[in-house]
């Protein structure tokens, strides 16, 4: 039996079958990728500039964060399920981070630093 299992190779993405292998045959979790992407942008945006669009994109995207509503399949919790992220511990990071960031009214905003964005194949 040794034998005959020594004889097959097998590559650590076979065995190991990295979750982002999903996102590439599936446009639907890229687009939940992105789209959480783009709440926490906005999320972020708020706290560091100013203006009423700034501002109010930076609610709705708080709002959609921290709300536990999962009957919508581009809910927070349910991007979550998908990518096999935890809210409860991506919550209490956006919350840190908005205790330790200045308001929007400073008058130096930090730079926000996006994701790297990939292109689809």
């Amino acid at each position: 039996m040794h034998e005959l299992l020594s004889s097959i190779s097998i590559l650590p993405d076979q065995f190991y079958s990295p979750r982002t292998s999903l996102a590439n045959r599936c446009p639907e979790v890229e687009l939940m990728r992105a789209v959480l992407a783009d709440a926490l942008l906005c999320f972020q945006k708020g706290r560091v500039r100013q203006g009423r669009r700034v501002q109010r994109l930076a609610r709705e995207a708080e709002e959609g964060l921290f709300s536990a509503d999962a009957r919508w399949p581009f809910s927070f919790v349910s991007i979550d399920a998908v990518l096999g992220l935890e809210p409860a511990y991506l919550r209490r990071g956006l919350r840190r981070w908005r205790q330790g960031q200045p308001n929007a009214e400073a008058k130096k905003p930090p730079r926000v630093v996006s994701a790297p964005r990939r292109l689809a194949a």
